[in-house]
């Protein structure tokens, strides 16, 4: 009787693995291979009594050609962990097999879900995969959407192949993450290029593509939600190649300089606050420009990438603790400095010594206020950012912290200060944005305190929400307050506030479908159709 190994390709994902391995009870072996996962993958894998294996993915052709080589078996069949073979497709992948065919592999439908809802349209209604093959006639080629290359015929199996794609909005992040930066590393290599034209156009013809072309409306709020983040998931493609590109020409995106100087010159001593978490390419320019301070206190929110080691080399003190949100970390740390009046610097942003100096003046010579703010200049991929509404920003950022307290908002929490308020006249730099790497993850969680913000607020997402607010905020970025006039990071600056005003209340739909309040949902990890 011929022998079927399962593969199951795995990276952090111990919330869906389960579901895929219990459906997997009809082949003879399961073969594991997993990319570095920092979760309980493995784990679950072995418990399920799977064999596991370790190996990085650089690509997925190669990730499933080294999987299938692995295995000691002519067949296998090749399951993601999001995906379920359904009950009849596991009696259609034995029944293949026992009959002895001349065909080398099989395809089969994949029924597509989004956020618990099969989804027919948007292009994904006509998904077929070959999966079950005889591993020595096929070979996979295609770095992110591979494709088999086959040494022999091919037959089709008829039940579906359940794929649970994207349970979650922050799944649907991580993917993007993942698949964008494999695609554009492949893009670059083949000599592609992305610029004004691609960031501008891209996103738009993917969304009308699925959307309009593909009947996506007829999906509802989930064709919608889905359709603009595919659109979210093409314009990053290209910003990465775009990424690609500057990268090429060896330009460094964050300034150096001398350690900035101001001596004490009497009044109030200054501390200043450094928030931090994983700082590593900000933490020592950060406090080269903050060592002129009556003391430095890091506060760090336990980050594993060598941020405290640099910290406790050059800050007065380090302390750690859990973090929540910017605002509670912020007021626990503020009863920490060991002086009233404090400066609150974020690991992305330099004091510059004009900045310093006044700093020093004003408390010299008595403070004639209880807080002062100051003018950020932003940088975005090493540029100043003269528009976009990006030169009006001001921060509260220096005050007396005890007559201060931050809002207890999850997101955006300005500072309440009991008394008169003034503003400095020289500014904070504010490096902002140095790669997707670095800002995705930041812009997820603003996003995710957003929602949760909005829902504790018992806000309801409308299709205003999900489409006028998004697009008033590019118009009013974009062309109100001249974003055209920063170029190419002026267009994508105006396109990253789009996307997170839409993400921002798409997630808040997500979250009254979990709790039931909305319809049309079928429980995560579920086989069902």
């Amino acid at each position: 009787m011929t022998k079927l190994t399962a593969i199951v390709l795995t990276g952090d994902c111990q919330e869906q693995l389960p579901g895929c391995l219990e459906s997997l009870g009809f082949a003879d072996k399961i073969l594991v291979v997993d990319s570095g996962s920092r979760d309980r993958t493995r784990e679950i894998a072995s418990a399920h009594g799977a064999r596991v294996l370790q190996h990085p993915l650089e690509r997925f052709d190669e990730q499933r050609n080294w999987a299938q080589q692995q295995a000691d078996t002519d067949w296998v069949l090749f399951v993601d962990s999001d995906e379920r073979v359904s009950p009849e497709l596991a009696q259609e992948v034995v029944a293949a097999l026992a009959s002895g065919g001349e065909a080398v592999a099989y395809s089969m439908p994949r029924r597509n879900h989004f956020l618990g809802r099969w989804i027919r349209r948007c292009g994904w209604g006509n998904d077929r995969v070959t999966r079950l093959l005889r591993r020595a006639a096929v070979r996979w080629e295609g770095a992110v959407h591979e494709k088999p290359r086959i040494d022999g015929s091919q037959g089709s199996l008829q039940a579906p192949l359940i794929h649970h794609s994207y349970p979650t909005i922050s799944v649907y992040w991580d993917k993007m993450q993942l698949y964008s930066r494999l695609a554009a590393a492949e893009d670059f290599r083949r000599g592609k290029r992305s610029g004004f034209l691609r960031l501008g156009v891209q996103p738009k013809l993917v969304f009308l593509r699925m959307y309009l072309l593909r009947g996506g409306w007829l999906e509802g709020r989930h064709g919608l939600v889905l359709c603009l983040l595919s659109a979210f998931s093409a314009f990053t493609r290209a910003l990465r190649l775009w990424e690609h590109q500057l990268g090429a020409s060896g330009r460094s995106l964050l300034p150096e300089g001398p350690a900035v100087e101001a001596p004490h010159q009497g009044g109030p001593q200054l501390s200043i606050l450094v928030p931090t978490h994983n700082e590593a390419a900000n933490i020592e320019a950060v406090l080269d420009s903050t060592g002129w301070a009556d003391e430095v206190l890091v506060v760090d929110s336990f980050s594993d990438d060598g941020t405290v080691e640099t910290a406790r080399r050059r800050a007065d003190r380090v302390l750690q603790h859990e973090y929540i949100n910017s605002a509670a970390q912020k007021n626990w740390a503020l009863p920490q400095t060991r002086f009233p009046w404090t400066m609150v610097v974020d690991a992305d942003e330099r004091v510059t010594p004009e900045l310093a100096r006044e700093v020093r003046q004003v408390l010299a010579s008595g403070p004639a206020h209880q807080g002062y703010v100051i003018r950020r200049v932003n940088h975005f991929h090493g540029q100043r950012i003269r528009h976009c509404g990006w030169n009006r920003d001001r921060v509260l950022r220096l005050f007396n912290r005890e007559r201060s307290r931050y809002q207890e908002l999850e997101v955006h929490a300005e500072v309440d200060v009991d008394g008169s308020v003034s503003t400095l006249r020289h500014p904070l730099l504010h490096y902002t944005f140095r790669s997707v790497d670095q800002y995705w993850p930041k812009l997820r969680r603003y996003t995710d305190w957003g929602a949760s913000q909005a829902y504790t607020d018992g806000q309801r997402t409308t299709l205003h929400h999900l489409v006028a607010r998004p697009m008033g905020r590019f118009i009013k970025m974009y062309l109100l307050r001249l974003g055209m006039l920063d170029g190419t990071r002026g267009l994508v600056i105006c396109w990253i506030s789009f996307f997170s005003v839409f993400s921002k209340y798409a997630k808040l739909w997500e979250k009254h479908l979990d709790a039931g309040s909305l319809p049309g949902t079928v429980k995560t990890g579920s086989s069902r159709a």
